[in-house]
């Protein structure tokens, strides 16, 4: 799965490697990614939600790939938020 966080630019681009089953037809609920922050990165999101003329939105962009009988699978999903 790749993640790729928008705090009015690009802030944080990572994979999450580990392989987890998913049954055929079903879903799972308990995946987590975790990442620690750089200063840098943290110094943007400070600045961005400080800033009165950002947007106030932030994006997480989700691609996660899936083996099947049919072959390889890629979902992308968007999530917007207004805060952080």
């Amino acid at each position: 799965m790749i993640v790729d966080f928008w705090a009015g630019q690009p802030t944080l681009y990572d994979a999450l490697l580990y392989r987890y089953s998913v049954p055929a037809r079903d879903t799972l609920d308990d995946i987590y990614y975790r990442s620690d922050l750089t200063a840098a990165q943290l110094e943007q999101i400070d600045t961005f939600e400080h800033n009165p003329g950002s947007r106030g939105r932030v994006y997480v962009y989700v691609t996660a790939y899936f083996e099947s009988k049919a072959g390889l699978i890629k979902v992308e999903k968007k999530i917007e938020r207004s805060q952080i």
